[in-house]
């Protein structure tokens, strides 16, 4: 009966897993939801260690085609621009985002992110060039990364000090964005070796030496000097 029935919005969350003095694992749940537009809905997020100064959680959300939008960061602060609706709560290793009345247009992906290590504050904007490339299989390509003022020189990779704070990501259709490069310009574990990055302060670069047909999709970098923000 089509009187009865119920328009359904999905929101996908996906795990997300962060890398810096050493391994930490994120896993949100439930997977998929399925809301009624007007009723509430939370995600949960769960870290295995405590995050640092135990709020120093991100929420994003992700619609096709698009780069993942930050709607909290330090646990409960709306981003500039998130609706009302939003919110999120918790702390230490526990958290959660809850929407008090879905709608339609919040239908997408949802992430969360954890840190464990001190950033510095600012407002930063990054800039990245060749918005798209076609390049030949076996080619160079160089992808660049500009911040309007420099990355801090404060930030850990691993055990050391000393690194820009400053991460790429590569997201292929349908996949959540994948952690390539680690502060510092350091491979992260399984990233080809062909890709490398180079740079500091406020200009840096991804390059990979030899483009193969897997390496097709959308690379995005991501800057720590405040609440994180991915940009295409």
């Amino acid at each position: 009966d089509n009187k009865s029935r119920r328009r359904e919005q999905s929101l996908g969350t996906d795990r997300y897993r962060e890398e810096s003095r050493g391994q930490y694992v994120v896993t949100q749940t439930p997977a998929v939801k399925a809301v009624v537009p007007g009723q509430p809905v939370s995600l949960n997020c769960k870290t295995s260690s405590n995050v640092y100064n135990n709020n120093y959680l991100a929420w994003y959300q992700q619609k096709p085609g698009g780069a993942p939008k930050l709607l909290i960061y330090l646990a409960t602060t709306l981003q500039s621009g998130t609706p009302s609706r939003f919110s999120g709560s918790g702390s230490r290793s526990d958290f959660t985002l809850t929407i008090s009345g879905v709608q339609a247009e919040d239908a997408g992906d949802y992430y969360c992110q954890s840190f464990h290590y001190p950033e510095s504050r600012g407002q930063i904007t990054l800039t990245q060039t060749h918005t798209v490339e076609t390049i030949l299989p076996g080619q160079p390509v160089s992808l660049n990364c500009k911040t309007s003022s420099n990355v801090p020189s404060n930030c850990y990779n691993g055990q050391s000090r000393g690194h820009q704070c400053l991460s790429w990501y590569q997201q292929k259709p349908g996949e959540k964005p994948k952690l390539m490069m680690l502060p510092g310009n350091t491979l992260h574990s399984g990233t080809p070796s062909r890709f490398s990055g180079s740079g500091s302060g406020s200009n840096l670069t991804l390059t990979i030496s030899g483009v193969q047909a897997e390496d097709a999709g959308d690379y995005y970098c991501q800057s720590y000097h405040s609440g994180p923000v991915f940009t295409q």
